[in-house]
């Protein structure tokens, strides 16, 4: 009984060594969401302003760049239609394989559109409320009447498209960028994680989650939002010109490093 007790644990220290769970890569890219989301009326104030932008200039970009793939990776394996596309590949050990192998024969499983579809409805109504944001700011600025903007709802449909796989429903074409098994797509590796996300209950192998979620543009995007951001808060005098650097770079600049999922501008 001991033995087989210690053989036992011996297992499963090996089974979980290196394992990690996917939603604690995903929580610095709602952090810098909910600093954005959580943006009250009294935005265009010296306190308003500065303490939106000192949220926005402690990100660590390579950090959140990765946590948006992982955090859109969740959302698909939270559509019910790739939950059983995914389940119905094979046993979890072969299935994870073959996604390490062919990362871009993903889209072929039954329910991929429809997470593909979640995913960049979420992100389209994220965008557009930062954009919302942007402009509201920019009202206040040249001292036109503006309303503080309401979250977006989540979109039913993307309104623009850069599309290379079309979707065989209702003749509606989500986001897609064809990639390769040597160098899948975004969207190919939000798949791919989502599917592995759902065979391991969410604690995936680091190693996997490292590789899937690396996103260098959007790390390079988000550092130099924020670097430009520094730069003008530092040439700032006045209230009007701290605005604009808020609108420039924290609401528009950062908010065009995610926007390109639901839209091509």
């Amino acid at each position: 009984m001991r033995q087989s007790f210690i053989i036992s644990l011996t297992i499963m220290m090996v089974s979980t060594t290196g394992w990690a769970n996917l939603n604690g890569y995903s929580k610095p890219y709602e952090q810098l969401r909910y600093h954005l989301e959580h943006t009250g009326k009294g935005l265009y104030s010296s306190k308003g302003l500065n303490s939106l932008n000192k949220s926005i200039k402690q990100v660590d970009a390579e950090m959140v760049s990765q946590a948006f793939i992982a955090r859109n990776a969740i959302i698909a394996a939270g559509v019910a239609a790739f939950h059983d596309g995914v389940l119905a590949m094979g046993p979890a050990s072969e299935t994870m394989e073959k996604i390490r192998t062919q990362p871009s024969d993903i889209i072929n499983v039954p329910g991929a559109l429809a997470a593909l579809e979640a995913i960049t409805r979420r992100n389209l109504a994220e965008t557009d409320f930062s954009a919302n944001l942007a402009e509201y700011v920019g009202a206040k600025i040249a001292k036109k009447p503006s309303n503080f903007p309401n979250h977006a709802a989540i979109a039913p449909m993307p309104r623009k498209r850069n599309v290379s796989a079309p979707a065989e429903m209702g003749g509606e074409k989500p986001f897609y960028r064809r990639g390769s098994n040597d160098s899948p797509s975004a969207m190919e590796r939000m798949l791919a994680l989502g599917a592995m996300h759902i065979l391991t209950n969410g604690n995936i192998p680091e190693e996997d989650i490292r590789r899937w979620t690396k996103q260098d543009d959007i790390n390079l995007c988000i550092g130099i939002a924020v670097r430009n951001l520094d730069q003008c808060e530092a040439a700032s005098r006045g209230l009007t010109e701290k605005a604009f650097c808020t609108q420039r770079h924290t609401l528009t600049e950062l908010n065009r490093c995610f926007r390109w999922l639901g839209r091509t501008n």
